[in-house]
């Protein structure tokens, strides 16, 4: 079988692109691209993993310390919309909107993601 149709299994890869992504203070888009295939391509036992591995509370966090920069720049919107597609593809699955519900101000955080002041980024 053809790799690139495989979907992604949870391994030392993934684990390394989650950790790098929370240790950052400044994420790239292409990790959140990366992030992103996986958790569109990935089964049940991936998203899982992702979920036990605390990927939803990295997330929130890199939308909290994203957004509090003054100025955003472009860089800044276009990272807060890659996580935001993340989110959107967690809160798709059955425990996905439940892990960001458990968390403080989950939710808030995502919709921070779309609201910007700036009508240069709406």
């Amino acid at each position: 079988m053809n790799s690139s149709l495989q979907s992604p299994s949870w391994g030392t890869n993934e684990k390394i692109l989650l950790s790098n992504i929370h240790r950052s203070k400044n994420p790239d888009v292409q990790s959140f691209c990366k992030l992103n295939r996986n958790l569109e391509t990935g089964d049940e036992m991936y998203m899982q993993s992702f979920l036990g591995a605390g990927g939803v509370l990295i997330l929130v966090q890199a939308i909290n310390n994203r957004i509090i920069r003054q100025p955003l720049t472009e860089v800044d919107i276009v990272i807060l919309y890659e996580v935001f597609l993340s989110c959107q593809l967690i809160m798709e699955t059955p425990n996905g909107i439940e892990e960001f519900l458990s968390l403080n101000n989950g939710i808030e955080s995502i919709a921070r993601c779309l609201n910007f002041e700036s009508k240069l980024y709406a």
